[in-house]
């Protein structure tokens, strides 16, 4: 993830200055003499795949008629976007899924068809005018 505040300051407006950033030689205009970024401004952006990253800021200033255009960056953040971690309540929960389906299948005489025929026969899914090939 790359993250970075900006700023494209400009006095020049009869040439065609500009600010860009370029990520793996992906040229993205932050801004134009035509649109100019004169507040400060956000820009973010998430990367494929994790991995070595090239990374150039730089300004095009055509002709210092007015004066010299600029790129103000702040707030510079690189980094990798952490998988989310399950919450300990979530682990928890699965572990007792688990001790349950385990003591279901623990308990004598367990089988699939009896537990088959312990669901409602309005209940069960149909297969069909034959048996279910998992009946079988």
């Amino acid at each position: 993830m790359l993250g970075f505040d900006w700023s494209f300051a400009t006095r020049d407006d009869l040439f065609f200055d500009h600010a860009f950033v370029v990520i793996d030689g992906r040229l993205t205009t932050l801004a134009t003499t035509a649109k100019p970024g004169g507040r400060l401004q956000s820009f973010g952006y998430t990367f494929a795949q994790a991995g070595q990253v090239t990374l150039a800021f730089g300004v095009v200033d055509t002709d210092d008629f007015n004066g010299v255009s600029s790129l103000s960056i702040g707030n510079l953040q690189l980094g990798a976007v952490a998988a989310p971690v399950p919450e300990p309540s979530t682990w928890a929960l699965f572990g007792a899924g688990l001790g349950v389906l385990g003591w279901f299948a623990r308990r004598p005489g367990f089988s699939v068809a009896n537990l088959r025929d312990r669901v409602p026969a309005h209940r069960r899914i149909r297969c069909g005018s034959g048996p279910c090939p998992a009946a079988s």
